[in-house]
């Protein structure tokens, strides 16, 4: 078959894995404007350090840490290793 890309919300992976920024959930506008002030953008890679209490990942040389929700309407791509 064909093989898709996988796209997952960010929430869902696990520490210690790669993905790639693929875009964001509609629905609130706010919140995608709150991801983007925050520098992330379609394209970018991240690795996950943590997922609990908060998603936290590395994106270049920052690391951001976000609340459910928010990871929730980040849209990735995740690596296979």
């Amino acid at each position: 078959g064909i093989d898709a890309m996988t796209i997952e919300k960010l929430v869902r992976l696990k520490s210690g894995m790669n993905a790639t920024v693929a875009g964001f959930v509609d629905g609130d506008e706010d919140a995608v404007r709150k991801i983007l002030s925050l520098g992330i953008v379609p394209g970018d890679e991240l690795e996950v350090l943590a997922t609990w209490p908060t998603v936290v990942f590395e994106l270049g040389s920052t690391s951001y840490a976000l609340d459910s929700e928010l990871a929730g309407r980040i849209l990735v791509t995740p690596k296979r290793v």
